[in-house]
């Protein structure tokens, strides 16, 4: 997809620290409720500064 159009990928680590180690599409998945606000932010971010670069 990202030869068609520019695009990026994140990897966000969910896991409480020292805690079980949880394949993503297991049913006991339990994410660190902290990796949720910290992805979103880091996603805010980049959404803000690529509109920024797009007005340049």
């Amino acid at each position: 997809m990202t030869q068609a159009v520019p695009g990026a990928l994140m990897r966000l680590g969910t896991r409480t620290p020292g805690g079980e180690t949880y394949d993503l599409h297991r049913g006991d998945y339990n994410p660190d409720e902290l990796s949720i606000s910290c992805g979103v932010s880091v996603m805010a971010a980049a959404a803000v500064r690529a509109a920024r670069g797009l007005r340049h």
